[in-house]
């Protein structure tokens, strides 16, 4: 037995137990693990990296995960449009675990559709900076990618650091 199946078993007394109610649509789904509060309406359901993440029906069986914010944007507003990626606006709550996409009386929406590099720069006050802690400028010429998740280098600090390397090696 698989996993997924060796469990059910063991908690349900069969691999073959259906574990969704059915006649519960996603929607309904969703909204029970929504808590809404005077400012936010946060997530209290299963989190994936600090996001909530939910699993919607497929049609021809089984589920996919979505990430809640992601799912209530398009439940409440439509798709996200082409480009975009959601941030979390730090001015509001910048809760990861927020849904709020729509203002109401208490407060304006906590989401907004923005680029990646835009919510990269709001998202880190690094990313921000306009100049390497040596003082170079950041320019698409002087810059590299320095890891998967955003970072950057300066080019010139990495030629004075191979020059360096260099005359201790040459001294040796």
């Amino acid at each position: 037995m698989c996993t997924t199946h060796y469990m059910r078993a063991k908690r349900h007394g069969s691999p073959d137990v259906v574990l969704r109610r059915l006649g519960r649509s996603d929607q309904e789904r969703f909204w029970q693990y929504v808590s809404k509060t005077e400012t936010c309406w946060l997530w209290t359901g299963t989190l994936s990296h600090g996001y909530g993440s939910f699993y919607l029906g497929r049609p021809e069986g089984g589920y996919r995960q979505v990430m809640a914010h992601r799912f209530a944007y398009e439940l409440l507003i439509g798709p996200i449009p082409d480009g975009l990626t959601l941030d979390h606006l730090k001015d509001r709550c910048g809760d990861k675990r927020c849904v709020k996409v729509v203002a109401d009386v208490y407060s304006p929406a906590h989401l907004e559709p923005v680029t990646l590099r835009v919510n990269i720069q709001r998202g880190s006050p690094n990313k921000a900076k306009t100049h390497c802690k040596r003082g170079h400028e950041f320019t698409a010429e002087n810059t590299r990618p320095a890891s998967s998740k955003g970072g950057r280098a300066c080019r010139a600090c990495d030629e004075i650091h191979k020059a360096n390397r260099r005359e201790r090696e040459r001294k040796g």
